[in-house]
């Protein structure tokens, strides 16, 4: 994303205000509906003929008719991002702040892509497997891909472990080409 560095920077300004006031849970859930909301009404939010003020108060209004209760500091968050035009960033800023929430409880935020579900033993090993080398608990975000036949992918700390069937035959096939 275009917006990455930025987001960073976004995502820790507000888990910073979250952390003070105690709200990490709460910020990150409401975080989540503006983000999907954003999603599906991008079109709209992103229209440089509104106002960003005006597109900050809908989104409120619309999450006070969810029961969702907006403090100041997050439309002010919400204010920002909308008149710096970042609310492209959104999506991403969603995911800094949950992985960096993760890590100011000292543990490792884990991307695991599996081609099935993994059984008690599987889960075991993986959790060992990073344990060991980061020597946190890991928290694991679990996405589904068929085409990874057996195995997983596991990501964390910028490192990606491919032990899927589908990985080494990619292995495979390269090392091949490769001596011709």
């Amino acid at each position: 994303m275009r917006y990455s560095h930025i987001a960073s920077k976004y995502a820790r300004a507000l888990l910073n205000v979250a952390i003070e006031l105690g709200k990490q849970e709460e910020y990150g859930q409401v975080l989540g509906v503006v983000v999907e909301l954003y999603e599906k009404t991008k079109l709209f939010l992103d229209d440089p003929t509104q106002s960003s003020a005006k597109q900050v108060e809908r989104i409120v209004k619309f999450l006070s008719q969810m029961g969702i209760i907006v403090d100041k500091p997050f439309w002010s968050f919400l204010k920002i991002i909308f008149e710096k035009k970042r609310q492209a960033s959104l999506p991403v800023i969603l995911r800094y702040y949950k992985n960096m929430k993760i890590e100011s409880q000292m543990k490792v935020p884990v991307s695991l892509t599996v081609g099935y579900e993994l059984s008690d033993e599987e889960v075991k090993a993986i959790v060992d497997f990073v344990r060991h080398y980061t020597k946190k608990e890991p928290v694991f975000e679990t996405k589904l891909d068929h085409s990874l036949l057996a195995g997983a992918v596991i990501e964390y700390e910028g490192k990606t472990f491919d032990v899927s069937i589908s990985g080494r035959m990619r292995n495979i096939v390269r090392s091949v080409f490769q001596k011709g």
